[in-house]
């Protein structure tokens, strides 16, 4: 069990009631709970969200989605590969 789903139980709250709160998708809690990657904004939100509920914050781990573009990410050289004639 995720770290985030037991603070959950913990506290008596379920995902659609934080979804609701901090104005998040349901799927972005369900995947907290998870432990699946959100984004930095869902899990701000998250975080806000049962703050507001418990008055307790939530300094546990949440997964974050890779902020830096595939696009931008290092790449590594690809080897020429040889042409072959069929002739």
């Amino acid at each position: 069990m995720h770290p985030f789903e037991e603070y959950l139980e913990a506290h008596n709250l379920e995902a659609l009631q934080v979804s609701v709160i901090g104005k998040v998708r349901y799927m972005f809690v369900y995947n907290a709970t998870k432990g699946f990657p959100i984004s930095a904004e869902s899990a701000k939100h998250i975080r806000q969200a049962v703050f507001t509920i418990t008055k307790v914050p939530y300094a546990g781990p949440l997964t974050l989605i890779a902020s830096e573009p595939v696009e931008d990410a290092p790449t590594i050289p690809i080897k020429r590969i040889p042409r072959c004639n069929f002739n």
